[in-house]
């Protein structure tokens, strides 16, 4: 379980942080990831894979993964201040 694992996280990576496709992987079917790479990435996927990083001191990537997470909070509050002051 622990290999998948490792597999998970590095294609889970891949697909969220480096911005690969779907089709960049030969067989989807086949592939492991920690999120439904189908649906939007969720804040606690984000966790998880900051969790993992850090635990590897893979201090790049967790920089990587605390900017999208700061990014995407940014955006969450910008549409929800849109929403309250421009109906």
């Amino acid at each position: 379980m622990k290999l998948n694992l490792n597999i998970a996280m590095e294609n889970s990576y891949k697909l969220i942080i480096d911005k690969l496709s779907l089709d960049d992987f030969n067989d989807v079917k086949g592939c492991y990831f920690i999120h439904d790479p189908y649906k939007e990435v969720q804040e606690s996927t984000l966790n998880e894979m900051l969790l993992y990083y850090k635990e590897k001191r893979k201090w790049n990537k967790c920089l990587k993964i605390y900017t999208l997470k700061s990014k995407l909070k940014f955006n969450h509050e910008i549409q929800r201040l849109s929403n309250k002051y421009y109906k």
